[in-house]
């Protein structure tokens, strides 16, 4: 059998397939570029091994998780509602999260304990106003 590199068996399947799969990465090996402006050339690394030009493409990692595994059907709805949960609240929570800490950087700036309370107030009134439905 034929191998791309000195790799192992599943890693050049897998990168048979991504290639395949993927269609997006377009490689022209050994041609020269064309001047005109209607083609689009991508250069990727790459690699010759035997006379044959391989792309090189760094992969992100992949994690794969064992599948969940729940007692009862409640405790599956119960952990399903929590993802649901902090789906919707994650978002408003960055934002909110990104709001104080540019408040507490102004806060620094402001002199009196008294003017740092009133700032608070106000910050806190146009938060509410924004977020409450």
């Amino acid at each position: 059998m034929v191998y791309f590199c000195a790799m192992s068996k599943r890693f050049n399947i897998v990168i048979l397939i991504t290639f395949l799969s993927a269609g997006i990465l377009t490689c022209h090996a050994q041609q020269q570029p064309q001047t005109g402006a209607s083609k689009s050339i991508y250069l990727t690394p790459m690699c010759v091994y035997n006379g044959d030009t391989i792309p090189y493409v760094k992969l992100p990692t992949v994690y794969i998780f064992k599948p969940l595994k729940f007692k009862n059907r409640r405790e599956m709805a119960k952990y399903y509602k929590l993802i649901r949960d902090v789906k919707k609240v994650l978002p408003i929570s960055k934002e909110i999260n990104r709001a104080i800490i540019e408040t507490y950087e102004y806060l620094q700036t402001i002199p009196t304990q008294k003017e740092r309370q009133k700032h608070l107030k106000a910050v806190e009134k146009g938060l509410k106003e924004q977020y409450t439905p």
